[in-house]
């Protein structure tokens, strides 16, 4: 009985440890590990890509630190990252931020402040594209070391991009939002999918043909999903509500 007890004691200081977040934009829709992030635009109201790290833990604050993992074509120069009480505008491959005074503290149920961004100003050399900034989400815990999953993602600027391309850069599209019995899907291409819930748990997954799709929605509770479509590396995170 005794390890028992034990061994209970110690699965609640490792729950309490490992305590998870997620991040959204300020649509919000989750940035999910393995998103890309593309913009064609240099201007900051069509470039801008707000977040916010929502701590999951109700009793528990959380500490987490943002690490640019790499730049490809570009130098980080003319990049404006904004977390908590820094803001800089020129950020640096490999660096972890906060770069001074510890990790970002979110309180339990909460969330960091308002305005944190990414932004890129550079429009880079007229050649090399896309421009990649690798950006990777993570807690640590009272000592600094890093603990639970990470969301790493991509933020990609990439001035070749079409209009259609960057407001949805796989050609699909939900005709119904709202849906009780079936999401009514068109697609121009073969797309991998993945149901998600409101805090990016996997529902469900699947393949759509290219032309006209129904995916069943008859089994999920009411509430907002999100379904991301794939191909390759490149990625489109949808909303659709279930009645």
């Amino acid at each position: 009985m005794k390890k028992i007890s034990l061994l209970l004691v110690f699965l609640f200081f490792t729950t309490f440890t490992f305590a998870q977040f997620n991040v959204t934009d300020y649509d919000d829709v989750p940035i999910l590990d393995g998103d890309i992030r593309a913009f064609n635009s240099t201007v900051e109201s069509n470039a801008t890509l707000y977040f916010w790290i929502n701590n999951e833990s109700q009793t528990d604050d959380i500490f987490v630190r943002i690490k640019l993992e790499s730049i490809t074509n570009g130098d980080g120069s003319s990049y404006q990252f904004c977390f908590a009480t820094l803001c800089i505008f020129d950020v640096q491959e490999g660096e972890t931020y906060p770069v001074s005074g510890g990790p970002v503290t979110i309180p339990a149920g909460g969330t960091n402040a308002e305005f944190d961004k990414f932004f890129n100003e550079n429009e880079g050399d007229g050649t090399n594209y896309p421009m990649d900034f690798v950006w990777k989400f993570f807690q640590v815990d009272a000592d600094d070391n890093e603990i639970g999953e990470s969301i790493t993602f991509t933020y990609r600027f990439d001035p070749n991009l079409s209009v259609s391309d960057y407001e949805n850069n796989l050609g699909v599209s939900l005709l119904n939002t709202i849906s009780s019995d079936f999401l009514n899907i068109e697609s121009l291409n073969s797309l991998d999918f993945e149901i998600l819930s409101l805090n990016g748990q996997l529902i469900n997954n699947g393949q759509l043909d290219s032309g006209l799709n129904k995916i069943a929605t008859s089994n999920l509770n009411s509430g907002l999903y999100f379904i991301r479509f794939s191909e390759g590396s490149n990625t489109t995170t949808l909303k659709f509500v279930v009645k």
